[in-house]
């Protein structure tokens, strides 16, 4: 279950908090990144229902997406400089690996894991690609799955919904260059043009 706040109060101490997720693959805790307003730092957290802030497992550079049995995660992480990482990695914090990187925009959003953990899908460019969930990927024309013609049209926020199917956010298009639709849509992968 994932639940998406604005703010949160943790150990008297005030942070925005991104989203935050409950997850028995974190031995019950809840995981979130959050915001310090007194080090200006954003890091991966976890605590207890109770509220007491415990050390994770699992040190991301992002809010980390679990796979449906919980055994494994996916996140991107992002430096300073623009180079961007998708990083895989048991739920415990091993055999972290470096799915696809990149040293610029655009940056890759929201990856999230197949129901069996074989594949990652993600948004990247107003697209949607679809990866496979082992080292050294690259993100490319071959594995885009949606293919969004700019002018304000989009897709993001891939979900798989079945080993099928995949929900995103999206526009489409209504009226040639004068309307667009936007909403949940989805994309039925046993389908050619679906």
């Amino acid at each position: 279950m994932a639940i998406l706040t604005s703010s949160l109060i943790v150990a008297s101490v005030p942070i925005a908090a991104s989203a935050v997720r409950y997850d028995t693959a974190t031995n019950g805790n809840y995981v979130y990144t959050a915001y310090d307003f007194q080090t200006n730092i954003t890091s991966l957290k976890a605590s207890t229902p109770a509220g007491v802030v415990v050390e994770p497992t699992l040190v991301a550079g992002g809010l980390p997406q679990f796979s449906a049995d919980g055994a494994k995660a996916v996140w991107t992480e992002n430096d300073q400089n623009g180079s961007w990482d998708i990083k895989m990695a048991n739920s415990d914090g091993t055999n972290v690996v470096t799915v696809a990187s990149g040293a610029s925009n655009p940056r890759p959003q929201n990856p999230s894991f197949s129901p069996d953990a074989s594949k990652i899908v993600l948004a990247y460019n107003e697209d949607i690609h679809i990866l496979d969930a082992a080292a050294s990927q690259a993100i490319s024309d071959s594995n885009r799955i949606i293919d969004s013609p700019g002018f304000g049209l989009f897709a993001g926020n891939p979900q798989y919904v079945s080993s099928t199917k995949i929900a995103y956010v999206g526009s489409q298009t209504g009226n040639p260059c004068t309307d667009a639709y936007p909403g949940i849509y989805v994309k039925d992968l046993g389908v050619s043009g679906a």
